[in-house]
């Protein structure tokens, strides 16, 4: 009998330490998915800025900015990609359309 409230006491023990974990866990993933989310933003910004700036006249067609405007499209659209892999967003738009049935 004295076994079992040992090992009682060990196992509630043991997952106390392990909600706690996972809680930390949780607090850090959702923490770096909004600041890959913040990141994105920043670089669209960045890449509509580039874009008003290719449109100017006095820059209008300028390889140089072409190229950047591109690598940054590139960059954004990659982040874009790495963010919806962390997303927690997209199990809730699957819950959303399970509910909804087959279209």
């Amino acid at each position: 009998m004295i076994t079992l409230a040992i090992l009682l006491v060990l196992s509630i023990g043991v997952n106390l330490l392990l909600v706690w974990y996972c809680r930390r866990l949780t607090k850090q993933f959702l923490f770096f998915t909004e600041s890959v989310g913040e990141l994105e933003a920043a670089l669209g910004a960045f890449d509509a800025h580039l874009n008003g700036i290719h449109e100017l006249e006095t820059f209008y067609g300028d390889d140089t900015l072409g190229g950047l405007i591109a690598h940054s499209k590139t960059i954004v659209d990659r982040i874009g990609d790495f963010y919806d892999g962390f997303s927690l967003d997209e199990e809730e738009e699957d819950e959303d359309e399970d509910l909804d049935g087959p279209a």
